[in-house]
């Protein structure tokens, strides 16, 4: 009873702040009780969104000089009407939910075709729009993805699920110069494929020009037994995307080829442009097929401190299809009396190290040779002992 007080008291005090910051609030809810105020829609998020785009009684659209803020309360608010987007050219609107695990959207469908079928969310040419502590959910039925950004703006999601069956957040591309921005906190989007949804690909994160940071997200594509998708993945990007994970995970699972960062088309020539930068985190695979960490087409990637688990019948961590990108992803395997055993196409050279401890003066190998510590850097040129070259003799390992 005290928890269910302290609770209650603490929402209203947050509301009054937000109303004395001179926010107008609305609420979305499923009981607006007898004499609601501020203005309430009871499982009514068309009218919502209506509200929002097309105001009554004095009030203005969301603007800078006229910040939006809307409570969602527990319950799942499923969206038919496709009249208005949650957002369409208006800034500075928040939607905030009681918790992922209590707030959810769902239902929409706007369709995006070949790209991600229907979404359950749309977001066109906004200003600043913020969502935190709901969770958005694709239903299968009206929509199969997640988010569908459109033109222009900003977007911050805090403490939000995007769960989804085939794309989780798809980025249209921005109408000008300027790319798109959004800033993702304690955020976990998720894609999976199901054998009920056969589509092209799969990813969490798919499409155009946007730059994103991710601060401590869970990013996870896993592709349902029997799910058709030939591409298969975390990230998906066709354009030139600047994307930045601090202390983020990705994670993907497969019955198949698989990979968790692809860079590069569908068709055509790869996003030169295109830069995804990991600080620290995890990026982790797991398929009964091959399973490749970091794919691209001309675009860079930067890898420092991230921890690389990959399991498949073939394993690559870095895999360059074209163009001259910008790698910087130097991981090491340890220190141990052997390396581990790679193929020669799992990495580029000089990319991967390994500290050997039972080395003669002159050569490391399978068997011990000595006490001496030689650091080994990986070298698909060399096959005598492993793709490993011997930095302290200069030649390949075992030789």
């Amino acid at each position: 009873m005290c928890r269910r007080l302290l609770a209650s008291l603490g929402a209203s005090l947050l509301l009054l702040l937000t109303q004395a910051a001179g926010a107008d609030v609305l609420e979305l809810s499923k009981d607006c009780g007898t004499t609601p105020a501020p203005p309430c829609f009871e499982d009514d998020i068309a009218g919502l969104l209506d509200e929002i785009h097309n105001p009554t009684g004095g009030r203005a659209v969301p603007s800078a000089t006229n910040p939006v803020t809307v409570e969602v309360g527990p319950g799942t608010f499923d969206l038919s009407d496709l009249t208005n987007p949650y957002c369409d050219g208006v800034s500075n609107l928040t939607y905030r939910g009681a918790g992922i695990g209590s707030s959810v959207f769902t239902g929409g469908g706007w369709n995006n075709g070949s790209e991600g079928g229907t979404f359950a969310v749309e977001l066109v040419d906004c200003g600043s729009v913020e969502f935190q502590h709901l969770a958005i959910v694709a239903d299968g039925t009206s929509s199969v993805s997640g988010v569908r950004f459109q033109g222009d703006g900003t977007s911050r999601w805090r403490d939000v699920l995007i769960d989804a069956q085939i794309v989780a957040w798809y980025d249209k591309g921005s109408t000008s110069s300027d790319d798109s921005v959004h800033y993702w906190w304690d955020s976990k989007l998720v894609a999976n494929p199901k054998a009920t949804t056969p589509f092209f690909f799969g990813a969490t994160l798919y499409g155009g020009s946007s730059t994103q940071s991710f601060f401590g997200c869970h990013l996870e594509a896993d592709r349902e037994p029997g799910a058709f998708a030939a591409s298969f993945g975390n990230i998906y990007a066709n354009a030139d995307v600047q994307y930045e994970f601090f202390a983020s995970r990705l994670f993907s699972r497969s019955q198949g080829q698989t990979w968790n960062v692809f860079l590069g088309p569908i068709l055509g020539g790869g996003p030169a442009g295109a830069n995804v930068n990991f600080h620290g985190g995890e990026i982790e695979i797991e398929s009964t097929g091959g399973a490749t960490a970091l794919r691209t087409i001309a675009a860079s990637i930067r890898s420092r401190g991230t921890r690389f688990t990959i399991n498949g019948t073939t394993k690559q961590r870095i895999a360059v299809l074209g163009g001259s990108p910008t790698i910087d992803s130097p991981y090491s395997h340890g220190t141990g009396a052997d390396p581990p055993v790679l193929p020669g196409s799992y990495s580029l050279e000089g990319q991967d190290t390994f500290l050997e401890t039972d080395c003669s003066g002159t050569l490391c190998n399978d068997t011990s040779q000595g006490a001496e510590h030689h650091l080994l850097s990986f070298d698909p040129g060399c096959n005598t002992a492993g793709p490993w070259r011997d930095t302290k003799t200069g030649s390949c390992r075992g030789v």
